[in-house]
């Protein structure tokens, strides 16, 4: 779902550059703001890899819990 909501936002700023690049604005304005919007889109697309990444790991992380939460109630059933 994160994934999903960074790519729309990647998505935004890549339009928003577009934009920007087509109205003609202040060359020192544009630059400043060209950096910021590149700057924003790197760092979304890091968090996208990392996203990608650690899905697996996220995914681990809530069967351990299952499997734990699970064997609680099995012991707490048992011991009655």
């Amino acid at each position: 779902m994160r994934i999903k909501k960074l790519k729309q936002r990647r998505k935004d700023l890549f339009n928003e550059l577009y934009d920007l690049h087509h109205a003609e604005p202040n060359p020192a304005m544009y630059i400043m703001k060209r950096h910021e919007i590149e700057h924003e889109i790197a760092c979304i697309e890091e968090a996208i890899e990392l996203e990608k990444t650690m899905a697996p790991f996220k995914w681990t992380l809530y069967g351990f819990i299952v499997i734990a939460v699970g064997l609680l109630i099995w012991a707490y059933a048992v011991s009655k």
